[in-house]
């Protein structure tokens, strides 16, 4: 995606990007290479000495496609589609990324089109999972879980796990607050055990700077 796709996004549902995301777009950061069957074999191996945009992230794929984007949105205001989106969330979500399993990392807009929060929406369940108040937050809560319990085949695991770690924190350290930095090199100098945090470590080191997590419904009953 370039600059146009996203202007063109934003004109379509009247809300603009974070300033922080255009900063990640002129950086190279959104760009995951090519989209196609061996991703792995061919693109992978250009992106992990300099991941960009969370490429070792916890259970995170970015969307690169406008038309996937705009398909996404548009789904959740179709009275046809599964999910039943409830009407006061039409054009609401704007995602982003997504899981392995087709769940939704989503800019979230007030009534006003203005960014509210950053959520995950379930795709199989009534749920939307509110997991930070904006962008610079969320990447720092995804760079703590992604050295929790590691996933053995995850992309993380694809060589050496703390080189992976230092390369991804390296590329993303402008991205967020020089304490979020701070936290994230000591945490990055522990001794690898089933991981360097547990969930109760991460959930204590997210509060402790403010970062809450929440959820609520957004499906018709």
């Amino acid at each position: 995606m370039n600059l146009s796709d996203f202007k063109e996004i934003e004109k379509r549902y009247s809300f603009n990007y974070p300033k922080l995301y255009y900063r990640l777009l002129d950086s190279g950061m959104l760009d995951w290479g090519l989209t196609k069957p061996d991703w792995y074999k061919t693109e992978f191996p250009k992106l992990k000495s300099k991941p960009p945009l969370l490429l070792f992230g916890e259970d995170f794929e970015i969307l690169s496609s406008k038309e996937e984007i705009i398909e996404e949105i548009d789904c959740f205001s179709d009275e046809d589609d599964y999910r039943q989106t409830k009407k006061e969330f039409y054009n609401k979500f704007i995602p982003f990324g997504k899981t392995g399993a087709g769940d939704l990392y989503c800019f979230f807009l007030d009534d006003k089109y203005n960014i509210h929060s950053i959520v995950l929406v379930w795709h199989d369940a009534n749920e939307a999972n509110i997991l930070s108040e904006n962008l610079e937050d969320f990447i720092f809560r995804q760079l703590l879980e992604c050295v929790i319990e590691p996933y053995e085949e995850g992309l993380i695991m694809s060589g050496d796990f703390k080189e992976n770690i230092n390369n991804q924190l390296f590329t993303h350290k402008d991205f967020i607050s020089t304490k979020q930095n701070k936290i994230l090199q000591e945490v990055y100098k522990r001794e690898m055990d089933n991981g360097l945090l547990t969930r109760n470590e991460v959930t204590k080191i997210l509060s402790e700077i403010g970062i809450e997590s929440s959820s609520f419904e957004y499906q018709e009953e």
